[in-house]
């Protein structure tokens, strides 16, 4: 019984991932769209947030890997954890300095 709730948990836990990191990188998305874009091409249509987790679930369809491979010992399952939850603000705060920075 323990396996089976530990296997419909996964079964939820992985789609519930796959949202998340649709959704914050869709955000981030139309903020750098919105920064950077917009002001250089303003005839270009306006994307909504929601519309940009659409790209990113298209690009994701042909967004592969890297080719290396790390043997399991010598790999660290939190810190990829963490960059999934991380990487997307991370990249909003690189964007949000460059924007101070240039503008």
């Amino acid at each position: 019984m323990e396996i089976l709730l530990s296997v419909l948990g996964i079964m939820l836990l992985i789609p519930l991932l796959v949202l998340y990191s649709t959704f914050s990188w869709g955000y981030v998305a139309s903020i750098i769209y919105m920064w950077f874009v917009i002001p250089v091409f303003p005839e270009v249509p306006v994307l909504l947030w929601y519309q940009f987790a659409g790209f990113m679930l298209l690009f994701n369809c042909f967004n592969h890997k890297s080719s290396t491979t790390i043997k399991k010992e010598f790999k660290e399952k939190n810190i990829d954890i963490v960059m999934m939850f991380l990487s997307p603000w991370l990249t909003l705060l690189g964007a949000w300095i460059f924007k101070i920075i240039i503008y």
